[in-house]
């Protein structure tokens, strides 16, 4: 993982279980990112890892987990996340983020035509071996067939003890 200036950092990303590998992922995500994804460039926007419950393109129950390490566990943590998804049918593709660290945080998100909203995190406290776990699952207001979920941006912001 980088820093916001694009230095490696510390931090490492292992995915548990896979997003659906079926393509790139999706590349239909906003160019003209605005309100709390301004500060994102458009091609973190346009582009996201897609998993759904349901069967689509030979691939079901594809319910993306990670692990995030190499966090400090006397710090706190603030988790954004962005996903974006347009031209398509409206539907909601709202997708539940659950953050276990030494507490749980939950926050949802509708990638459906969305240009600007994030979802954010309180303050998160990693587990005591400097770890959290990311889980996506479709929202109970997801009515796409697919049960998609989708990730665009994770930005992780730390915060004095």
């Amino acid at each position: 993982m980088v820093d916001a200036n694009g230095t490696p950092s510390d931090l490492t990303l292992t995915i548990d279980s896979p997003f659906n590998t079926a393509g790139n992922g999706n590349t239909n995500g906003t160019t003209s990112p605005g309100g709390g994804a301004a500060a994102y460039p458009s091609t973190a926007t346009r582009d996201s890892l897609f998993g759904n419950t349901a069967t689509f393109s030979g691939q079901g129950n594809r319910t993306p987990t990670m692990t995030i390490g190499g966090l400090d566990p006397s710090m706190r943590y603030k988790f954004r996340y962005f996903a974006s998804r347009t031209g398509t049918p409206i539907k909601n593709r709202t997708t539940t983020y659950t953050l276990t660290g030494a507490a749980v945080d939950i926050q949802s998100l509708n990638a459906q035509d969305n240009v600007s909203t994030v979802a954010e995190s309180d303050w998160v406290q990693p587990k005591s071996d400097g770890t959290v776990e990311l889980a996506l699952t479709p929202h109970v207001n997801n009515n796409t067939d697919e049960e998609f979920t989708y990730l665009g941006v994770l930005e992780i912001r730390v915060s004095a003890p």
